[in-house]
């Protein structure tokens, strides 16, 4: 096994993909303990696998939350490249679905909202997994959750390494668009954020199959199986907010990690939100860890529980259909044609002399990646996927890449600007492709002007970015916009008042550089938190159109059940006031029970 690699003792082997290999490895001098991957030497000198790996190093490098793993450094020894990041001390939720079963509703809760966070971060600086499942999210000691292995994560804005048209991700948690070869968004993220609840929370993937072509079909053309159905004690909400994130049209689905946050925490809030400790619960304790996570998929995905895993004949792995990304700790079924020739790991050199170099990351900033425009948009790529079938082999064949036309490019253009959910990011790449190609469209000097908008909003994007790093240096105006900005996340309609006050104060300083930069952002910001405003005020309508169900519901058993029981019956009605009267936007609904309450003879 491989010794070292630049500063980094290795110390184990943890995971094994088609590019490379993942280990457990310290630090020579502090000791520090890291999780090392490197890409195989088999693949040193393919410059494709190289640009792939370099890409995976580039997102990372954007990326700093606490709910994503963070890479420490990264850098080449001997021709082989390798990068550092945080080694996470617990398993991953497939893991603990193989061994403990489904997970208790409340913790999928908890679970989700953080893991929306870490979208919602990835998300804000163009970022997409592309591969969200079970396997790539790690249980921390703690009991917190961590992103990892955006080995097929898409950058905006980056080179297109795989085409468009091709099928990348695993079968089980892919979108229905990815599983027709179309370009992944925001939202199909979000489309396997709810088919892992739907896992966690019945043990299973919503189309789990043995066989790759069921799954594809099934994932396409069959409504998920509703959790109620299967007498699972899930809150109808809870099942609403899943079946929402799995429809099949991505505009049907919630819009954002942060529209999926606000959700769950008015469902919270609604159903108690202190969470029980469990006590001989059939369902497992999410917070108890039993091992450092591997990274790695021990079995191919599909059922979860203990009865149902086969970990040899459950082939449900897609994979890429160009020369794959690492798939950490990949099963024989999972395997693409390129790790028959690079299944063991490195034991050899390269020659003498090749440069060698490691880099580390500054945590305090993201690094900015430079864009570089592929010169090759006419070369056309055959994107062919070998998928494992009981039996033999399923081929599976995508669209040739192409040049996008003019009418497919503006769809994804002005869909990006009138959907805040949307990838807004990739739509800069697809003006500047649509700026060169087509100067004699009509809508050409529209989509300039989008064009030139957007490359401001970046310019003070990272302009408030940097006033992040320094506050004690400050002016007040300066400060005064962080301030709002940093309990933006808790009241959106609160934010546009605020915003809007903000603007209205500093407007008239056209001669103060810093205000003027300031108000230009502020009024960006303002566009953006009235769309989620209001969202905030449907998700609000739609609730109380359901509490307003639920409490007539109670009204009418309070009524009927004091024909027997008066006082039980008036007990009850003062309960469920107590109960509901924490939702501020419940007065009218409130005042039924009131109605109801003296109806029944209480004066109060």
């Amino acid at each position: 096994m491989l010794k070292q690699l630049g500063p980094y003792i290795i110390d184990k082997q943890i995971g094994r993909g088609g590019m490379g290999f993942v280990y457990a490895a310290h630090h020579e001098d502090t000791a520090e303990v890291v999780a090392v991957k490197m890409l195989s030497l088999g693949f040193a000198d393919d410059e494709n696998f190289r640009s792939r790996f370099s890409l995976e190093i580039e997102t990372l490098k954007q990326l700093h939350h606490e709910g994503i793993v963070e890479i420490f450094g990264f850098g080449e020894q001997d021709g082989t490249l390798f990068y550092s990041m945080e080694l996470v001390d617990g398993p991953s939720l497939f893991e603990t679905l193989k061994s403990d079963g489904p997970v208790a509703w409340r913790d999928v809760v908890r679970m989700t909202i953080e893991i929306c966070h870490a979208l919602k971060h990835a998300h804000d600086r163009g970022v997409i997994h592309r591969d969200l499942k079970p396997s790539n999210l790690i249980v921390s000691q703690s009991g917190s959750v961590k992103l990892v292995d955006f080995g097929i994560a898409r950058l905006f804005g980056s080179a297109q390494l795989t085409a468009d048209h091709a099928v990348v991700g695993t079968a089980d948690y892919m979108s229905p668009e990815q599983a027709e070869g179309q370009r992944p968004t925001v939202r199909s993220d979000l489309y396997s954020l709810g088919a892992v609840m739907y896992a966690l929370l019945s043990g299973k993937p919503p189309f789990s199959s043995p066989s790759i072509a069921q799954v594809i079909h099934r994932l396409r053309h069959d409504p998920p199986p509703s959790l109620l159905n299967a007498n699972l004690d899930v809150p109808r909400e809870l099942n609403h907010i899943i079946d929402q994130l799995l429809s099949k049209n991505p505009d049907d689905r919630v819009p954002t990690p942060l529209a999926v946050i606000h959700r769950l925490q008015a469902m919270q809030h609604a159903l108690d939100s202190q969470l029980p400790t469990p006590t001989n619960h059939p369902l497992v304790d999410i917070t108890h860890t039993t091992a450092a996570a591997t990274y790695t998929d021990d079995a191919p995905t599909g059922e979860f529980t203990r009865s149902e895993v086969d970990e040899d004949n459950s082939p449900t792995l897609l994979h890429p259909t160009m020369p794959g990304p690492y798939q950490t700790g990949a099963t024989s079924d999972e395997l693409s044609l390129a790790d028959i020739d690079s299944e063991q790991a490195p034991l050899t050199t390269v020659d003498e002399g090749i440069h060698s170099h490691f880099t580390r990351v500054d945590p305090t900033r993201a690094e900015e990646q430079t864009s570089q425009k592929s010169g090759m948009i006419a070369s056309i790529l055959i994107a062919i996927g070998f998928l494992a079938v009981v039996g033999g082999i399923f081929a599976f064949t995508n669209y040739m890449n192409r040049a996008a036309t003019a009418k497919e490019l503006l769809k994804h253009i002005l869909q990006a600007r009138i959907d805040p959910g949307s990838d807004w990011a990739q739509a800069h790449v697809e003006m500047e492709d649509f700026i060169a190609r087509f100067p004699d469209h009509d809508q050409y000097e529209e989509i300039k002007q989008l064009h030139d908008e957007l490359a401001a909003e970046r310019d003070l994007q990272k302009y408030i970015d940097q006033l992040s790093k320094d506050r004690e240096s400050l002016s007040v105006v300066e400060l005064q916009l962080l301030l709002t900005l940093d309990t933006a996340a808790e009241d959106p309609q609160a934010t546009v008042a605020q915003l809007e006050s903000f603007i209205a104060t500093y407007d008239v300083f056209t001669s103060d550089k810093n205000s003027v930069r300031c108000v230009d952002f502020a009024q960006i910001q303002l566009k953006l938190f009235q769309l989620k405003a209001i969202q905030a005020d449907q998700d609000t309508t739609r609730l109380k159109a359901n509490y307003n169900d639920e409490i007539n519901r109670i009204i009418a058993a309070a009524t009927e059940l004091a024909n027997s029981d008066h006082a039980q019956a008036l007990n009850m009605l003062h309960n469920a006031k107590v109960l509901f009267s924490q939702h501020k936007f419940l007065n009218d609904e409130l005042h039924s029970i009131d109605d109801a309450i003296k109806k029944l003879g209480d004066v109060q």
